[in-house]
């Protein structure tokens, strides 16, 4: 039987398993590139990231719709969740930013160069990181500012995920 690419109930761990996997790799070759300056460890990290923010996506989408989401652009996955669910992503992702003190060093640094602020919200950085796993930008991903935020919403999707599963694991335990 072929491996199917969908995420459900059935198969969540292990996607979550492969999502922590990809992420961890691409925080191994961000490194990399950050000491060889080599573009192939930076496409490969970029790559890598958008596959665990696209498996991290629809592991949400699979918990919040108890159904498996077909399809792979952050953007589109992102819209087809729950106002609920959205609203807290949103939130979640909007707090991890403001607290970031990369991402305040980040957006300064892009007004003194740029004289224009970072695009950083959360609409642009699921654009962009949804057109990442496409290959669009693929070639120039080190002039993708919003690449610079993967931490902030991989952590805004994770914590996403725990509320929903404790919330769901505790439906279950007192139906029991």
């Amino acid at each position: 039987r072929p491996m199917s690419t969908l995420i459900s109930a059935d198969n969540l761990d292990g996607s979550l398993k492969i999502a922590d996997g990809y992420s961890k790799s691409a925080q191994i070759l961000m490194k990399s590139a950050g000491q060889t300056r080599r573009s192939e460890s930076l496409h490969s990290m970029v790559v890598l990231r958008a596959l665990s923010l696209d498996i991290y996506m629809r592991c949400l989408y699979a918990l919040d719709r108890n159904k498996a989401y077909e399809g792979h652009h952050a953007k589109q996955v992102f819209a087809a969740l729950s106002d609920e669910t959205r609203r807290k992503v949103t939130e979640y992702y909007n707090r991890s930013v403001a607290e970031s003190e990369f991402i305040q060093q980040m957006h300064s640094k892009h007004m003194e160069i740029k004289g224009t602020a970072a695009a950083i919200d959360l609409e642009h950085v699921l654009q962009e990181w949804g057109d990442a796993l496409k290959g669009r930008y693929f070639f120039a991903p080190e002039h993708k500012i919003s690449f610079l935020a993967f931490a902030e919403l991989e952590n805004a999707l994770v914590q996403r995920i725990e509320e929903i599963r404790g919330t769901a694991g505790g439906k279950q335990e007192s139906a029991a």
